[in-house]
């Protein structure tokens, strides 16, 4: 028979069978999987909800060829609703289409709504915070924002050494990065050092009015070291926030130059822009992990998800500590609130609880004229 080509169209993807037959009548069949037609990556949103131990994925997709699977942490789904246990900080889902085409959706959480009256809030597309009073002693402060790792950071005191006021230091950055129309939640961070009394202090007086860890990491730049110092054997805490938009701690020791390089590293390596220390570490897991009764004036911050932050503060006094809370108080709180992870801050007489909507001007629920070396905010 002679040569013959012929041009068969087909406009979706699968499995094609074609019969072929000489003048004879001889017949040969041959099999063509089509699977590239649709070269479009599929697209959507993910929503993320959270119900104590799960999380719950929603998916909306528009493709052209149809979604083939969904895949979280490596494993597959195949109904655009599904649940895992809240032991991933993954919230990123693949998106397979019939094609062969994927393409990777952060899956955001929703806002958390207030359950009661609120002293003060503010909403907008990227930033939303209120601030609730449930109790005489202390309120909380819920905060939702659109992208965690790019709005949560610190500012750090002005010159090495010389600390301000956390309104100082808000006013300062406000005017630095043209944040006068953006809306901002900000409150102290960590802990310091304040008179050369301090047995640390006499070890090395760099280590005056400065943060207790052996360095501090600022938009991205190890701002201060004290590695290659001589300082005493004690352990820290440095918190940060890593680039999938979760909040964790790492170990460092004053002590051992080796050990704290290699924490450096590792925060580093971690994503970390803006480090912030205290202790100790409240809650892992939605689970609490200190069990402290001693009350003092105190000021904590969680995390629920990627989105929605927690933070809980006395308010009512910078002294009586029989108005403060335990450790254990403050991280049941946080628990009760699903907050997945949770630290301790600085509080007493440094406690601050500063807001802004957007406009230059500063309110506040609690603000004190202690200097200070860092503050840690949310912007818009």
């Amino acid at each position: 028979s002679s040569e013959e080509n012929i041009d068969y169209i087909v406009n979706s993807n699968g499995k094609y069978i074609f019969y072929m037959y000489d003048t004879r009548n001889n017949e040969e069949t041959i099999e063509v999987d089509i699977n590239n037609i649709d070269k479009d990556d599929p697209t959507g949103e993910c929503k993320a909800y959270v119900n104590g131990e799960i999380t719950k994925y929603e998916i909306k997709v528009n493709d052209f060829s149809g979604v083939d699977k969904y895949v979280h942490d490596n494993n597959i789904f195949y109904t655009s609703s599904f649940e895992v246990t809240n032991d991933s900080e993954s919230d990123v889902v693949t998106i397979y289409d019939k094609a062969g085409n994927f393409a990777k959706l952060i899956c955001e959480y929703p806002e958390i709504k207030p359950k009661v009256k609120t002293l003060a809030n503010y909403k907008s597309e990227t930033l939303s915070y209120w601030i609730e009073k449930p109790d005489n002693n202390y309120t909380v402060t819920h905060i939702w924002v659109k992208d965690s790792y790019s709005q949560m950071k610190t500012t750090v005191n002005n010159k090495a050494g010389i600390p301000e006021t956390a309104e100082s230091m808000l006013k300062r950055t406000i005017s630095s990065n043209n944040y006068e129309k953006k809306g901002i939640i900000a409150i102290n961070a960590s802990g310091f050092i304040r008179t050369d009394d301090n047995e640390l202090v006499k070890q090395n007086k760099l280590w005056l009015n400065s943060a207790i860890a052996p360095f501090v990491i600022h938009d991205g730049r190890v701002v201060r070291s004290f590695i290659e110092e001589n300082l005493p054997n004690f352990s820290y805490l440095i918190f940060g926030l890593k680039d999938n938009g979760y909040l964790t701690y790492f170990k460092s020791n004053a002590g051992s130059n080796e050990i704290n390089q290699k924490v450096l590293n590792d925060i580093l390596e971690s994503g970390i822009k803006y480090s912030f220390t205290f202790n100790p570490v409240l809650v892992l897991e939605n689970k609490v992990i200190s069990n402290s009764t001693s009350k003092n004036i105190r000021q904590g911050l969680c995390q629920i998800d990627r989105n929605n932050f927690v933070i809980i503060t006395n308010i009512n006094s910078t002294t009586n500590r029989n108005v403060g809370l335990s450790y254990k108080e403050l991280a049941e709180y946080m628990v009760k609130l699903n907050c997945k992870t949770g630290f301790n801050l600085d509080g007493g007489g440094s406690v601050n609880l500063l807001y802004k909507k957007n406009s230059s001007s500063i309110s506040s629920i609690k603000k004190s004229n202690r200097k200070i070396v860092d503050i840690l905010y949310f912007v818009e």
